[in-house]
């Protein structure tokens, strides 16, 4: 009778962090996979470890390896082991390629947590196990974003602090605050630029006599014309946080100079004319600024006072006036009309209620099924504990050698790690959704009375949010304007009702563009 050959299998382990890499993770994957190949009746001939690499792109090191050996028929590789499909990767393309890939090369994908087979149902099972992994990857991302977002609009940076800064925990929370070594040394020097006419060489000739470590570094690192450039263009130092996608906005650390000091240095290092503020500064008399387009050119309209016979009078005028007729409009029109407009779009309040009954549902539904989850985990946890204890007792007893008790402790502590983890992404904040429901409702209904009393900056979020694209006054009256996402379903249920108004949709305004473009 002919030996039955021995099936021969590699195991592949990953952690995207890098501080997982000393952790449970890597070896609790590898004793999972160990046991699971031999129970199926494989021979483990070599491992491969990923160590602080993401899932979401295939040009990985050990991966490459992996396919590599695999397809070598020397090696005769019958299949490869894994924790989780998610340890493979997270993006459902990749992942199909893959599994195709090893498939061409007679080797078959094995995953010790979740159901494998050549079957039809079961390449089905992980095509969908291989999107749900790409789903939550993706929301992972979306909710770090968010965060950073909600983040930085508080005030808080997101990255490293500038030179002169430090992170340091204040009332549980990471904020910049002074550094004590290199604060006070980089102040005197914006007082020196600004009094001595300092260069850009000289500062970099004196912080490097006075040894200051740059970007935090451990080693010194000398400071050049170029580096120190940088430091003298960072809003950072007069308060203010700067963003490619969300702007900029006042930040919560304390400033190194104020405003006047900052652009007066800033001239001096780059020999430019002394400072002027921005003409198209926002301002009260002039509620438009930011929202209001020129219809010939596009571009965002200044305003200005004019001197009559009797009184001066408000205006808004486009300022690019060597490419076009320069056409003024009075403000107080402009401005009554725009309120009037607000009141067109904003939803009436049965809508509102209707809309925030809908929100109210559904923020509950989901809020009971994560707390539903949480119980589950956290009972799971102390079937887990109690388990652990009792082997523990067990072992005191000599029931389990410290081999076995060893081994068995290990896989108790890597589930208990996992279950914690899945804790942490089912948490979510209890916040009383009827008062901010309220608020909504009230806020939506009253634009028009909101918009009124708001600040130049408030004023300039409302009109941005209601019209992304801003807006244009032409032959007395406003070009129907492009609506920004959220107050879309007014505009289509008044469309569906019949309602007049001319107010579009954002698709429909924009294939009305593209056709008389």
């Amino acid at each position: 009778m002919d030996e039955v050959k021995q099936k021969r299998a590699v195991i592949y382990t990953r952690v995207s962090s890098d501080k997982q890499v000393d952790g449970y993770s890597l070896d609790s994957q590898k004793d999972l996979c160990e046991q699971k190949a031999k129970q199926m009746g494989y021979e483990v001939v070599r491992i491969f470890r990923e160590e602080g690499i993401s899932a979401t792109t295939t040009n990985r090191p050990e991966l490459q390896d992996l396919l590599a050996y695999c397809r070598n028929k020397e090696n005769d590789i019958d299949g490869v082991f894994v924790y989780s499909f998610s340890r493979l990767n997270r993006n459902t393309v990749d992942f199909l390629t893959l599994r195709h890939l090893l498939s061409k090369s007679g080797v078959s994908l094995q995953s010790v947590t979740e159901p494998t087979g050549e079957s039809p149902e079961h390449q089905l099972i992980e095509t969908i196990l291989a999107s749900m992994a790409e789903y939550e990857n993706k929301s992972r991302a979306r909710n770090v974003a968010n965060s950073l977002k909600k983040r930085f609009m508080e005030g808080n940076i997101t990255s490293r602090p500038a030179l002169g800064y430090i992170m340091q925990k204040v009332n549980g929370k990471n904020i910049a605050v002074k550094d004590s070594d290199t604060f006070n040394i980089l102040k005197n020097l914006w007082v020196r630029v600004l009094n001595e006419k300092l260069s850009l060489s000289d500062v970099a000739r004196e912080l490097n006599k006075l040894g200051v470590k740059s970007k935090h570094t451990v080693r010194f690192k000398k400071f050049s014309s170029q580096s120190v450039s940088k430091i003298f263009s960072n809003k950072f130092y007069m308060g203010t946080l700067v963003s490619e996608k969300y702007g900029e906005i006042q930040g919560k650390h304390e400033p190194m100079v104020d405003e006047d000091t900052f652009y007066q240095v800033r001239d001096i290092i780059t020999g430019r004319k002394p400072h002027k503020k921005t003409r198209y500064a926002l301002r009260k008399d002039f509620p438009l600024r930011g929202i209001l387009n020129c219809p010939m050119c596009d571009r965002k309209c200044s305003s200005a006072w004019s001197q009559g016979k009797n009184k001066k009078y408000a205006y808004y005028s486009c300022s690019i006036r060597q490419q076009h007729k320069v056409v003024s409009y009075p403000a107080g029109i402009l401005d009554d009309k725009f309120l009037e407009l607000i009141k067109n779009i904003q939803p009436t309040k049965k809508f509102m209620l209707f809309f925030a009954t809908i929100i109210k549902e559904k923020y509950h539904a989901r809020f009971n099924q994560l707390n539903t989850a949480q119980d589950t985990i956290l009972k799971d946890i102390e079937i887990l504990k109690k388990t652990k204890k009792t082997l523990s007792e067990k072992h005191l007893k000599g029931i389990y050698s410290d081999e076995d008790y060893i081994e068995l402790k290990d896989e108790l502590a890597s589930e208990i790690a996992i279950k914690n983890g899945l804790l942490n992404e089912k948490k979510i904040e209890k916040i009383d959704i009827q008062t901010v429901l309220e608020f909504m409702v009230y806020y939506l209904s009253n634009l028009d009375k909101i918009f009124l009393k708001a600040s130049p900056e408030l004023k300039l979020k409302i009109g941005c949010s209601l019209l992304p694209f801003g807006i244009v006054y032409e032959n007395n009256s406003y070009r129907t304007p492009i609506l920004g996402r959220g107050y879309e379903a007014k505009a289509r249920n008044a469309i569906a009702s019949g309602e007049p108004g001319g107010i579009r949709t954002r698709d429909q305004e924009l294939k009305r563009l593209l056709l008389y473009r």
